[in-house]
């Protein structure tokens, strides 16, 4: 009886666990390597009613981007009307001026910075997310990619 006990059990775990809808996960790509002042980087994350997730912006950097910090505004529109916004700055260097960031298997450096924690939505529909650049430079030098992911609560 125990045994069939903890059979059920288990089964119940493995099929709940197995049955999470996996998050998203999106990209994009900087042509050259460089990000333009005005090009905003926009992602649509397909949301249900009830959703709860974190959001993690990964940044995938070279050598050639020279500077201490990336300055970023970072906008999140919901399917129910609300809209969160921020500026963030993403600290690459250390005082030392060391990278912060780790390697990647790219042979680009990486850094992920959780931009959004506990996000619910009481709508189905998209969740928008804007992310501008704001240093005041036109381009930054050195910037591949950016990847948006979200982790289901």
């Amino acid at each position: 009886m125990k045994t069939l006990v903890k059979v059920f059990f288990i089964s119940i775990v493995v099929f709940t666990g197995c049955s999470q809808k996996p998050g998203f996960e999106g990209k994009h790509f900087f042509q050259g390597n460089k990000w333009q002042r005005f090009d905003y980087v926009q992602f649509l994350i397909p949301v249900e009613k009830g959703d709860a997730f974190d959001l993690n912006l990964v940044l995938y950097h070279s050598n050639q981007f020279n500077c201490k910090t990336l300055p970023l505004n970072i906008t999140i529109y919901k399917p129910d009307g609300e809209y969160r916004s921020r500026d963030i700055r993403i600290h690459l260097k250390d005082k030392k001026m060391k990278w912060r960031s780790h390697p990647a298997d790219s042979g680009y450096l990486k850094r992920t910075i959780r931009i959004g924690k506990a996000l619910t939505f009481s709508k189905k529909g998209f969740c928008k997310v804007r992310i501008e650049q704001k240093y005041p430079f036109f381009e930054l030098q050195g910037i591949h990619k950016l990847e948006l992911k979200s982790i289901r609560n």
